[in-house]
């Protein structure tokens, strides 16, 4: 690189820096209001499978990168149950696990990633890797939950067995 073009990086650089403190904050530092359009661009372009649900566990969202991991369509499984991907023998479990989050506002694994097991509408087991997120309402009580989902890996704890450190 040339003498001359470090200052043309060191402006771009300076530009970006403006730029992200521009978009993310106010002139005293305070955030500025979210996007909605722009969070949910993220969420589509995601390559994670994104599912949101309401306070009662009834799918709210679910994006293209879940369409693919889970094998059901956005149009399929908005509506539904999360039993859908749930397998049966593990629904119970999920549904007191479900309502303890839903009362407490808290999750039981701490939004840690965790290992689980979801099935697919044709019936095949699919290891996946998790992480849970609650979804406050207006009062700050929880109206909803996030599960943030993709291939299982060896090294993530199994759901249920508490992180120690």
């Amino acid at each position: 690189m040339t003498r001359t073009a470090m200052p043309e990086r060191d402006q771009a650089r300076t530009n970006i820096s403006q730029r992200k403190e521009t978009s993310m904050s106010t002139g005293e530092g305070q955030p500025t209001t979210a996007d909605p359009a722009l969070a949910s661009a993220a969420i589509a372009a995601a390559g994670d499978a994104i599912v949101t649900t309401d306070s009662h566990g009834w799918i709210t969202s679910w994006n293209r990168a879940a369409e693919l991991l889970l094998g059901a369509s956005a149009e399929q499984a908005i509506g539904q149950s999360l039993a859908l991907i749930i397998p049966e023998a593990l629904r119970a479990r999920h549904a007191a696990c479900f309502r303890a989050a839903m009362s407490s506002g808290r999750l039981g694994h701490g939004g840690q990633p965790a290992r689980v097991e979801a099935t697919t509408p044709g019936g095949d087991a699919l290891p996946l890797a998790i992480t849970l997120g609650l979804l406050a309402g207006p009062d700050g009580a929880p109206a909803g939950a996030v599960a943030v989902l993709r291939r299982a890996d060896a090294s993530l704890v199994p759901f249920g067995n508490p992180i120690t450190e």
